[in-house]
């Protein structure tokens, strides 16, 4: 199991153990912690993605426009997909692509970015002025390795785009009529 934290920790914890521990104190979860990741400078961890190719790959997610590439096997040198992208924020999200495996996405500051980690560097980045939205979650397409779905939980634009990378200037299809829902329990 791994759990990334408000305190710019990654957590990696041993399941079996946690499964199978009856002692439900703090010391015996200590005891089940496999390593502690503490790389990230600043920022909560925000999201974190295991490489569907190869599961020792960890990508992770958090403040001051922070990612980094785990080696689980060897976690103590992880890399950068490249420049931090500006205007420094906190990553939101990051997802490996399902089909290609150094492909991989990040959103923060309202904006997508896909990284190539063979070139260690970004190839196409879908702006706020490009997209309509500001970007919050990317999800890529479980079969088409050109295609991911971004979506905002901005109360004025609740709403999801599909892109097709090799066309990037605008979304290939736009879901509206989307509600937010509160915790009030009222629709806006």
């Amino acid at each position: 199991m791994i759990s990334g934290c408000e305190n710019t920790k990654i957590y990696l914890y041993d399941s079996n153990a946690l499964l199978t521990s009856t002692d439900n104190n703090i010391d015996a979860h200590a005891q089940c912690l496999l390593k502690t990741l503490d790389n990230h400078q600043s920022g909560s961890i925000h999201s974190l993605d295991l490489n569907p190719f190869q599961s020792n790959l960890l990508a992770s997610g958090a403040g001051q426009s922070e990612i980094f590439i785990w080696d689980l096997n060897n976690p103590s040198q992880p890399m950068c997909p490249g420049t931090k992208q500006q205007p420094l924020d906190d990553v939101q999200c990051v997802a490996w692509n399902n089909q290609v495996q150094h492909i991989l996405a990040s959103t923060s500051s309202g904006r997508c970015v896909v990284w190539d980690l063979r070139k260690n560097e970004s190839i196409i980045k879908i702006s706020e002025n490009m997209s309509k939205l500001k970007a919050k979650l990317v999800a890529w397409h479980p079969d088409i390795a050109t295609q991911l779905c971004l979506s905002s939980d901005d109360d004025h634009t609740p709403f999801m785009q599909l892109w097709d990378l090799r066309f990037s200037s605008s979304p290939v299809r736009v879901l509206e009529g989307h509600q937010r829902y509160h915790k009030n329990k009222n629709l806006l």
